[in-house]
This record gives C-alpha cells, structure tokens and sequence, in this order.
C-alpha cells in the first residue's frame, strides 16, 4: 500500500514541476479565487462599527484651478456667461451638501438672514448681557499727552 501512494505522490510531484509558469500562475489564482469570499468578509467587518462617513471638499472661489498654474478643472473655459451658469448649476447641485454642513455649524443656507443669524443672535445676547454698560452715558475720557522728553 505504502509503495503505491509513494508511487502516486512522485508521479504527482513529477507532473507538478512540469507546468509552465503560466499554469502555476493559474493555479494561484484559481486559490486566490477560492479564497476570496473569506478574505473579503474579513475586511470589511471593521466597517460594521462605522456609523457614518462625510466627506466636505472646499475648493474655494477659483473653482478648482490649482495654485501651480494649471488650468481649471470643469468649467473653467467658455465666456463670463458660460462660467456662471455653469457656476449656479454646480451650486444647484450641491445645495443639499452645503445646506447640510452649514446646519451643523448653526447657519441657515437659505439666505443672507440665514447666514448670519448665529451671529446675530451671539451678538443680541452678549448686548444683553452687558445692558448695564451705556457707551452714551459714560463720562467723557479725558486723553493727556506724556510731558516731553527733558532736555540736558
């Protein structure tokens, strides 16, 4: 029995190291294939715990031009027209995002009021705050020059 099976693993040996690189490199693969759901669950099971991901790209008031002098991407050619309707398109577009990242800073997207009312209301209670202290009323200060230098 034992000389069979030594038999039949030299001959599989023998048969193995006369493939061709190429049918070695299939045979990896074809592994690699059978392994791959496994490798695949592994890798995203960190992800479960990920509640949530943003993604907030600013790229100013050059509209993605890059500072190297390169040229703009997107609609960086055409007339004075053409830039700004494609401009109001692309804000179009991305109103819901921007709306979204104003609201968790406590602005409102909507208008200018909506804008600057986290600031208007900052300002209302710090005067309330100080409603004791009238600029008005406070007695004149009264500014005096240093005496100049004396001379010897």
């Amino acid at each position: 029995q034992y000389q069979v099976d030594a038999k039949g693993i030299e001959m599989r040996n023998t048969a193995l190291n006369t493939l061709a690189a190429d049918q070695i490199a299939m045979q990896v693969k074809m592994k690699l294939l059978d392994a791959l759901p496994a490798i695949i669950e592994a890798s995203v099971k960190p992800i479960e715990k990920i509640d949530g991901i943003k993604i907030v790209q600013v790229d100013g008031l050059n509209r993605g031009a890059s500072g190297g002098g390169g040229s703009a991407s997107g609609s960086g050619g055409g007339n004075l027209a053409e830039q700004a309707v494609a401009a109001a398109l692309a804000y179009r577009a991305q109103q819901p995002i921007l709306d979204a990242v104003l609201g968790e800073i406590g602005m409102k997207g909507g208008d200018l009021n909506g804008l600057v009312e986290a600031v208007r209301q900052d300002l209302t209670a710090a005067a309330s705050k100080d409603a004791g202290f009238n600029a008005w009323s406070a007695p004149p200060v009264k500014i005096v020059a240093p005496d100049p230098p004396h001379q010897k």
